[in-house]
């Protein structure tokens, strides 16, 4: 096949293709920003995510969340499962630490992504010598004091139900988190 031939098929099959809208485009955020807003947020999150047992949940018990003036219609939508799920992180297996950090990694990385709705698989903890799953009641405790988690709620049955859980998350915009 010549270069001429080859020329002339490219452009016959790209005679139907038109350019994105300009609103489409995503503008990422240069690595070495990211990485300093990311650092400075674990730095700056190290206090929010403390351990605590104070009000234990147990294995069948569902989780629930949300924060003071948030709308009615949001919350049923995120109950039955309405939004889609932009991410997901499953914990199993995971010790305290590196839950946490895995959270806090992920969180951040969804929420600057302007994701809206991930899905965090903790697990029922069935293996555990309590009725208390252990990453179970540390999500619980550790999700309300991050401040881009609007809401969260145990799942649908369907997406590992009371051994998982739907975060709600503030748009990046308007999230007390400053460069």
């Amino acid at each position: 096949m010549t270069m001429s031939s080859e020329k002339t098929l490219f452009i016959e099959a790209m005679k139907h293709v038109r350019p994105l809208k300009k609103s489409a485009k995503a503008i990422l955020m240069p690595k070495k920003q990211l990485f300093k807003r990311h650092h400075d947020f674990v730095e700056s999150t190290e206090f929010f995510l403390e351990d605590s047992d104070s009000s234990l949940v147990s294995v069948h018990q569902s989780l629930f969340f949300a924060r003071a003036g948030l709308q009615q219609s949001v919350i049923r939508k995120l109950k039955r499962g309405a939004f889609p799920i932009e991410m997901c992180m499953d914990l199993h297996g995971l010790t305290v630490d590196q839950a946490r950090s895995a959270t806090q990694e992920f969180l951040f990385v969804a929420h600057q992504a302007g994701h809206r709705c991930v899905l965090m698989i903790h697990g029922k903890g069935s293996s555990a010598k309590t009725s208390h799953p252990r990453l179970k009641n540390k999500l619980n405790h550790w999700l309300p004091q991050m401040p881009f988690v609007l809401a969260f709620c145990s799942a649908l049955p369907a997406e590992g139900g009371v051994g998982a859980a739907y975060v709600l998350l503030r748009s990046p915009i308007k999230s007390n988190v400053q460069s």
